[in-house]
């Protein structure tokens, strides 16, 4: 595939990435000491580069970061901060055909026929890693190079770089070692066109083979450790390590990238890295963590802080200036431990402000339980209200246990219904009379559709008491009623009814039995079919006997005028008290059957409500009363985390503060701390502590690589490790390194019983209560690591299959075989596959 391109180095200046020319429109940046430039590969290098970013803003380091991710896989950009300028090595029908072809190729020979190509990722194989980088090397080449130039200025006095991802997975093991030398050509184009000093560093993960003697352990995917044993052979002979040659002398001076589109080999004559970082994971926790939980809680965010932290403290440690820094580093690489303590203020602001939301939380359920209460008492009132017979004159005391608006205006309803002439008044004086009572009653606020049926969707005002009171609607009901009393009043022993009884019952024996017969119907029967026609039958015949009587017998015309005088007086006294009677009952009618019953469905509709809203505050308190369970609990979580009694969670430990009781706690003292010191000042601290929880931090970081897997072989046995410690910290806590306690001995004593042989100071970030304790562990010896040698010594026996529980082809992993020569290439693997063991593992 190569043999129709010129042959062209990386780096030459006429190229992508390396182009020295100023474009054109170039964005002129305000100047900084340091820039650092974080290019995180594949997906465990992009959550280290999220925990970066989630530590430079919170600690604010003197650094203008960028961040430029690779990867094969989507980046879900709503996953990622805003700032990261990602390049994505996407796989589509045209690059998976040239992939086919390539895999086919034997001018590619990290490819075999054997190799696949997925939409997403490259799924634990480097092969394919590598093939995406060089398929898509021009852009990714220009897009670092346009990112850096645009980031930089001619007044920046130093930049870093750092390749950041895990060498243990498919993208960043087959990225990294061919990433290196292209971004070192890169920044060898910066350096000339803006005059400054650029370094290039790793940081790098493997997959931790845990060995006690000869003890092995691996846990996770099996590719991991062939991958993680690979990845530290390629970069060992790209830094010319002494383990690099794996001890037969063969290096090569450029890895060929036969699928590249501008570019045919590069050239790693030197050591493309300034400075490699390894750090061992251990893969079962890995996958059991989530990167983004507390650190406390989670491994994975424990490794991601140590390794965020290690990049941070380098690019900032002695105000950034990366010379002075990189002149106290004698070794090209280290491997890295990281340890952080803390003053528990976070934690005691969290006991008072969790005890304050108990109080307030506690509060809020005594109202919702008051107004629970009132809604119930409200309801109760209006139902007994609705159950009262009003008296004339006299408005029910439980109006003045419902509405305050009401009770003080009792005596307008009184005085308002008692001029009411009931057996005159028609319903539109009543209307009238009551309007000019209730105009002013303000109206019900709310309705059932105003309130949500999830207690969490409520607040404690959408139960106060006073907005579901009706004060029109009852001030309405209490006057119609007090005018039906009356009309009771007037209908009890109406006059009406007295003379219908009073005439029946004098008239009873001359009634016919028909008429007789509705002594027990109503008065309006009696006297409509009963009484009126009897009265109107006996005039007729008085009148019909005065005709016949001779006016010569005046007596007698005389005495039945007198009857008919009588009876015709009658009539008319019954016709006005029949017509009066009739009113009032009509009247009466119209309250009770209209008027009344369009008042009593609002009040019904208000308990109603009423019952529904007591409910939902019922359901409410008791989601209260979980929340006090709750934050009770995360308060006791917090009084511990005040004083502890164990006080490291893995790589993270507190210094407890020096408390007896809560009276001790200020949240004035806390707030206004700015250091340790302040606490110490106000007596929340002791030196000891701090100097005890730093020693017992130092106790528990460890060089992580080194296992001396062999104890039979004695590569550097007795060499002894070089030891480099970073204190990062607050300005303010800068006499943390040179104060001494009372018991404890200072932090110089305290590095010496650890072997800490350097100290690079002035690291200072916005942490005024933690020190991060980042140690460079130099002098290590790969070999002296099962990662680095025990995947290629069980290759060559035979064992590898019985070592990590599957039978993996090493040299199908091995996307470097020019650089790990102790593997072949699967280009030769198939010209010699008929001499290879049936069981895969090739001779020595």
């Amino acid at each position: 595939m190569s043999e129709h391109k010129p042959q062209t180095a990386a780096g030459d200046p006429d190229q992508g990435a390396d182009d020295a020319t100023e474009s054109d429109g170039q964005q002129i940046n305000e100047p900084t000491r340091n820039k650092l430039f974080v290019i995180p590969v594949g997906t465990g290098g992009l959550r280290t580069a999220q925990r970066i970013h989630s530590l430079e803003e919170r600690l604010e380091p003197d650094l203008d970061i960028e961040y430029i991710p690779i990867e094969s896989a989507t980046i879900d950009s709503a996953a990622v901060p805003n700032e990261f300028k990602g390049i994505r090595l996407n796989t589509n029908d045209r690059i998976k055909k040239e992939f086919d072809q390539a895999k086919n190729d034997p001018s590619v020979p990290y490819l075999s026929p054997n190799h696949s190509l997925n939409i997403q990722g490259a799924t634990r194989n480097p092969c394919v890693g590598r093939f995406l980088l060089e398929r898509h090397d021009g852009r990714v080449k220009r897009s670092i190079g346009n990112e850096m130039r645009s980031a930089l200025d001619k007044q920046d006095t130093s930049a870093s770089i750092w390749l950041v991802g895990t060498g243990s997975g498919g993208t960043g093991s087959g990225i990294l070692p061919l990433l290196a030398p292209l971004v070192r050509r890169a920044a060898e184009g910066i350096e000339s066109k803006f005059d400054l000093d650029v370094r290039v560093n790793a940081m790098v993960t493997v997959s931790e083979l845990r060995t006690d003697g000869q003890a092995l352990d691996p846990e996770g995917e099996a590719e991991y450790y062939v991958n993680s044993s690979n990845t530290l052979q390629a970069l060992a002979t790209l830094q010319r390590l002494d383990e690099g040659a794996n001890g037969d002398g063969l290096l090569t001076e450029t890895i060929q990238t036969p699928v590249a589109s501008t570019m045919d080999y590069v050239d790693i004559t030197t050591p493309p890295l300034d400075k490699l970082f390894v750090a061992p994971i251990e893969e079962q926790r890995v996958d059991t963590s989530q990167h983004d939980s507390d650190r406390r809680e989670s491994y994975l965010s424990r490794v991601n802080f140590k390794l965020a932290s290690a990049i941070l403290s380098l690019a900032t440690v002695s105000a950034g200036d990366i010379g002075n820094t990189y002149n106290q580093l004698d070794y090209d690489m280290y491997t890295v431990d990281v340890a952080n303590i803390g003053a528990t203020v976070q934690a005691a602001l969290d006991l008072l402000t969790s005890g304050e939301e108990i109080r307030a939380q506690r509060r809020e359920r005594e109202q919702l339980e008051s107004h629970r209460d009132a809604l119930g008492q409200l309801e109760a009132n209006i139902n007994a209200l609705r159950k009262i017979e009003f008296e004339p004159g006299s408005v029910p005391e439980t109006i003045d246990d419902i509405s305050a608006e009401i009770s003080g205006r009792s005596s307008q309803f009184i005085d308002a219904t008692s001029v009411l002439d009931v057996t005159l008044a028609g319903v539109d004086e009543i209307q009238e009379g009551m309007s000019r009572v209730v105009t002013d009653l303000p109206e019900r606020l709310v309705s059932a559709d105003d309130f949500s049926d999830s207690p969490a969707e409520n607040g404690i005002e959408d139960f106060d008491p006073e907005q579901f009171i009706p004060h029109r609607a009852l001030g309405k009901y209490a006057f119609l009623n007090l005018v039906l009393a009356q009309i009771d009043a007037e209908l009890e022993d109406h006059a009406f009814e007295r003379r219908i009884d009073d005439l029946w019952e004098k008239n009873e024996e001359d009634l016919d039995a028909n008429v007789r017969g509705l002594s027990e119907e109503d008065y309006t029967n009696r006297y409509e079919q009963g009484i009126d026609p009897y009265l109107g039958n006996s005039e007729a015949e008085i009148e019909e006997q005065i005709a016949n009587t001779s006016w010569y017998e005046r007596n007698e015309r005389r005495r039945l005028r007198a009857t008919l005088d009588s009876i015709q007086e009658t009539r008319e006294e019954l016709s006005e008290l029949f017509d009066e009677y009739e009113h009032l009952l009509s009247l009466r009618e119209r309250l009770v059957d209209t008027e009344l019953p369009k008042l009593e469905t609002e009040l019904e509709d208000v308990c109603e409500l009423l019952g529904t809203r007591q409910t939902v505050a019922e359901d409410l308190i008791g989601e209260k009363e979980s929340d006090i369970r709750a934050a009770e609990t995360r308060r006791e979580t917090c009084r511990q985390r005040v004083t502890p009694v164990d006080n490291f969670s893995g790589s993270v430990g507190d210094i407890p503060l020096n408390i007896d009781s809560m009276e001790d706690l200020s949240r004035k003292s806390l707030t206004e701390a700015e250091s340790l010191f302040d606490l110490i000042d106000d007596g929340l601290l002791v030196r000891d502590s701090i100097l005890r929880q730093i020693s017992t931090a130092l106790d528990i970081v460890s060089e992580p690589i080194e296992d001396n897997f062999d104890n039979s072989r004695t590569f550097r046995a007795n060499s002894k490790l070089d030891k480099t410690l970073i204190p990062m910290t607050s300005a303010g806590n800068s006499g943390v390194l040179s104060m001494s306690g009372e018991v404890e001995s200072d932090l110089q004593a305290i590095n010496s019983r650890h072997d800490i042989g350097t100290v690079l100071s002035d690291c200072w970030v916005d942490s005024p209560f933690e020190l991060t304790l980042v140690v460079l562990y130099g002098n290590v010896s790969l070999e002296n690591a099962s990662e680095f040698r025990v995947i290629q010594e069980r290759w060559r026996q035979g064992s590898l299959d019985r070592l990590i529980g599957s039978d993996i082809d090493l040299s199908r992993h091995a996307a470097f075989p020019e650089l790990v020569p102790a593997v072949q290439s699967v280009s030769q693997i198939g010209e010699s596959s008929s001499e290879r063991p049936i069981d895969g593992v090739a001779d020595e």
